[in-house]
């Protein structure tokens, strides 16, 4: 008698077992994929600000170059190392716009933008 209460107690705990396994399974994999996410966009993040900060550095450093070498100093960065999330606008004295650059959202490589 004994044995035939515990047979059908023992298939519920083996499918909540399982179950359970599933979950952490999935819960893991979940976190494992956004930490790898999350280390490239911090690396990616870095290396435009390394690429901001040497944009900055090259044009406090060409205070007295005319404006052609400026421009052509920032549209050499920009092709080099594309700043990520800003809008950078350069304007002469008379408040005319020289160089624009407009930041263009990239989903090449992603899975979501």
């Amino acid at each position: 008698m004994p044995d035939s209460i515990a047979a059908p107690l023992e298939l519920p705990r083996l499918v909540m077992r399982n179950a359970l396994m599933a979950a952490a399974a999935t819960i893991a994999l979940a976190m494992l994929l956004g930490i790898w996410r999350m280390s490239g966009d911090i690396g990616g993040e870095v290396d435009s600000a390394a690429a901001l900060a040497g944009l900055m550095a090259r044009l406090g450093g060409s205070q007295s170059d005319p404006d052609r070498e400026v421009l052509a100093t920032l549209a050499e960065t920009q092709q080099q190392h594309p700043l990520r999330h800003l809008e950078l606008h350069v304007t002469g004295p008379d408040g005319r716009l020289l160089w624009a650059r407009r930041h263009r959202r990239s989903c090449a490589g992603r899975w979501t933008c």
